[in-house]
């Protein structure tokens, strides 16, 4: 009898550690999630409020308002499920390796994340959406885009995506 009660009573324990793990990652995740979304949105805001002005089409931009807004709306959008998503996988990596690597190293891992989804999103930006729509760049970027629309568009949008990646790193390494 007493063997029988020691193994529920371990068996209880080491459930209540899987539970609580579980648990516990599953908070890590949601605080990932969360600090990518809100870092996602205030960027992108800043950014697109940032090109309005620096590039004199903020008169355009206000009496063009529906438009603007449409756009604003899309972009935030896409940049919040973006930095949700790199939020969530940072959020679980730090559970993950919190113990086994140092915070320079966890800032490198958030940085190389982040670097391999950007790489991703532009293969299915310059390939993919071709691919599927027949059309194929005979520019170097998109048929319509400058380099420079490019670097506005596309390219500092990423290095801040890549910089807050590292940034989210780092504070989910000090909140773990």
């Amino acid at each position: 009898m007493y063997e029988l009660s020691f193994s529920n009573t371990m068996n209880s324990v080491k459930n209540h550690f899987l539970v609580q793990d579980a648990n516990s990652v599953r908070t890590s995740i949601s605080k990932g999630a969360e600090l990518g979304a809100i870092t996602g949105f205030l960027l992108s805001t800043l950014y697109f409020v940032f090109v309005l002005v620096v590039f004199g089409v903020w008169d355009l931009a206000v009496s063009a308002f529906v438009i603007t807004l449409s756009v604003y709306m899309l972009i935030v959008a896409s940049v919040v499920l973006l930095g949700a998503l790199t939020g969530a996988i940072l959020g679980w990596l730090s559970k993950r390796l919190l113990r086994v690597v140092s915070k320079q190293r966890f800032v490198q891992l958030g940085i190389l994340v982040c670097i391999i989804l950007a790489a991703v999103l532009h293969i299915a930006f310059f390939i993919g959406i071709p691919s599927l729509t027949g059309k194929y760049w005979t520019e170097p970027f998109a048929p319509s885009l400058s380099i420079r629309e490019y670097w506005i568009l596309i390219g500092v949008p990423s290095i801040i995506y890549i910089v807050s990646g590292a940034w989210i790193s780092r504070e989910l390494w000090l909140k773990s």
